[in-house]
């Protein structure tokens, strides 16, 4: 628990003698300056500047004695904190890195780039939450691994895509876990889902707005994430013949299964 909670610490900013202080001062209640010191093996002459760095940051809460002493503060409340500080930075870098890629992507034009691979279950789920970003008006889609919408990025964006009551329709396999995958899915986007028998399954693709094609190429599912490779494609043709795919699909689970899950 130390090591991870000092590289938590490390990661918001703190020193490294900063962070075994904090760490040291959760274990041991009051103390002064110069016994959390010798506790945690700072020297000396430095103990005094890093307590006042980690009092001003709200680490560490001071008590006004003949020595002054110090507690930690409450990592639930300072952790968090620190965590909501990351998070926004984060978003805002994003948000500048994700409007400089859009605007390369106008200057040189998309059609310069009709299709780019992409690995790995961080690369497909990536490439999700691309497909997911700029939907308009329709997203379908025949998945056998419907783990990747419960990222919490994707989440957020089907949510805010339920608000505009696209046309989302999404075909799984018939599992007890695709099931309770697709439900959320469906919850979170208001749109429908139907299944279809695993075994019927052959590829796993997504359409957006019937002209970008999302296709895994290394079988139905994401079980070997490493190994995971997946095709986007603008290519009205491609497109289209799974455009045509889908709707067959569409109409065989509704066959199979008799019911629609959803609005």
């Amino acid at each position: 628990m130390e090591a991870d909670l000092h590289g938590i610490l490390r990661l918001f900013g703190l020193r490294k003698y900063e962070a075994d202080v904090y760490v040291g001062l959760l274990q041991g209640g009051m103390v002064t300056a110069q016994e959390v010191a010798e506790k945690v093996g700072v020297p000396s002459p430095r103990i005094y500047s890093i307590m006042k760095s980690l009092e001003k940051r709200g680490y560490v809460l001071k008590y006004e004695k003949s020595p002054a002493r110090f507690r930690a503060a409450n990592p639930g409340h300072i952790l968090r904190a620190e965590l909501s500080s990351l998070r926004r930075n984060v978003e805002t870098v994003l948000l500048e890195a994700e409007q400089t890629y859009e605007m390369s992507l106008q200057t040189k034009g998309r059609s310069d780039h009709p299709a780019t691979l992409t690995s790995g279950q961080k690369g497909f789920v990536a490439a999700e939450i691309g497909l997911l970003s700029s939907m308009e008006k329709e997203l379908v889609g025949v998945v056998h691994d419907m783990d990747w919408c419960l990222d919490e990025t994707i989440l957020r964006l089907l949510k805010q895509k339920r608000r505009k009551k696209l046309n989302i329709r999404i075909v799984g396999g018939d599992s007890s876990e695709s099931r309770e995958n697709l439900d959320i899915f469906r919850a979170s986007s208001g749109g429908l889902v139907r299944v279809i028998p695993l075994a019927t399954l052959k590829v796993s693709f997504m359409i957006r707005d019937g002209s970008e094609l999302l296709v895994l190429l290394s079988g139905t599912g994401l079980s070997n994430a490493d190994g995971a490779s997946a095709l986007v494609v603008n290519n009205p043709e491609m497109t289209n013949m799974f455009l045509v795919a889908f709707d067959k699909i569409w109409q065989e689970a509704k066959e199979l299964e008799g019911q629609t899950f959803g609005k």
